[in-house]
């Protein structure tokens, strides 16, 4: 499921690098649930093993898009999407919400 659709599927108008729109996520996030965070939007997605993904929105973040999975063990791991093509950055260590 591209980035695209899934706005659409949670009705979210955000401003984001063209870019971003295309970009592949988790077929997970579709049934998540969505939740307003400090600066934009959250969507929640728990699986049957226990792992909780979490995307962020937020615009006007220098990685206006963050993936996190939360193992069970505490564990955490995923990916900040930069401003632009090719500035990811990898997520790891412990959450702390």
């Amino acid at each position: 499921m591209i980035l695209e659709e899934l706005l659409e599927q949670f009705e979210l108008n955000v401003d984001l690098p063209e870019y971003l729109y295309s970009e592949n996520f988790n077929l997970v996030f579709k049934n998540g649930r969505l939740e307003d965070c400090e600066k934009g939007y959250k969507i929640v997605a728990e699986t049957r093993t226990g792992v909780t993904h979490i995307l962020f929105i937020i615009e006007d973040s220098e990685f206006p898009v963050v993936v996190n999975s939360v193992l069970k063990n505490g564990a955490v791991n995923g990916f900040k999407f930069g401003r632009n093509p090719g500035e990811l950055e990898f997520v790891g260590g412990k959450y702390s919400p």
